[in-house]
């Protein structure tokens, strides 16, 4: 039986890991786009799955949120 996690490709689950990350350190998406130096646009068609993160940008995520890179390729932060 797939779960609703499985059924989602990799660019979603990887949007949700990230949004996750966010929540938990208490970023917005314009914050993360002035980190990233780019439009909140491009931040939110990638936090909502629309567009894939290319490996720069978890790069620049991760740093900016204080996680390993490898953590939001499947890790979802604990609580």
């Amino acid at each position: 039986m797939t779960t609703a996690i499985e059924a989602l490709t990799l660019r979603e689950r990887v949007a949700a890991d990230v949004r996750a990350w966010m929540t938990k350190r208490g970023v917005t998406g314009q914050q993360l786009a002035e980190h990233m130096n780019v439009s909140t646009a491009y931040v939110s068609r990638r936090l909502k799955g629309r567009t894939a993160f290319d490996v720069d940008d978890l790069d620049s995520i991760a740093g900016y949120l204080g996680v390993p890179l490898g953590i939001q390729l499947g890790a979802r932060p604990s609580d």
